[in-house]
């Protein structure tokens, strides 16, 4: 694996996403704003729906640096450090991912961050951008988080069913 920065993006798709989800939570309020009922709604979302969209935006994962100790996933607020040491990082294919439910997250706007759920992985935390590049970082307690991460050298993404064997 190579030290250094790695960016990844949004997708043009998942662009074209958070802008459209924006647009259906902004829009109907600005129409609605000029009147008593539209300035409740308002309040209302900025009490309950800014937070959550602020949310959102502060765990996007900006790009990951490899460094000679760690791993650091960094969001556009905080990060992720990972010794390098004391995980295990393998490179998995976007099936691995299938059948995952959130148990507690965003499953698109700005990404895919929080926690899942699914057969092969059992329960992980994912902060990706994209659906390819992908990693597993597992620590020392058996812990999952899926990372966009080029792994450059022979490494290869993982299959489904050889995921499943070494979990």
């Amino acid at each position: 694996m190579q030290t250094g920065k790695q960016y990844f993006p949004l997708s043009i798709g998942q662009r074209i996403f958070s802008l459209a989800i924006l647009a259906v939570i902004v829009l109907p309020v600005v129409l609605v704003a000029k009147d008593g009922f539209g300035q409740l709604l308002l309040l209302g979302i900025m009490v309950v729906i800014a937070p959550l969209i602020g949310w959102c935006i502060a765990i996007i994962p900006r790009y990951t640096e490899v460094t000679d100790r760690q791993i650091i996933v960094k969001q556009v607020w905080g990060g992720l450090v990972f010794d390098r040491e004391e995980v295990e990082v393998t490179p998995i294919g976007k099936e691995v991912l299938s059948g995952s439910i959130r148990t507690f997250g965003n499953g698109g706007l700005f990404g895919y961050t929080g926690f899942f759920r699914n057969k092969a992985l059992g329960s992980y935390r994912m902060y990706i951008t994209r659906m390819k590049d992908l990693a597993v970082i597992t620590d020392k307690t058996g812990k999952k988080t899926v990372i966009n991460l080029r792994m450059l050298g022979n490494a290869t993404p993982a299959s489904t069913a050889s995921m499943e064997d070494k979990m």
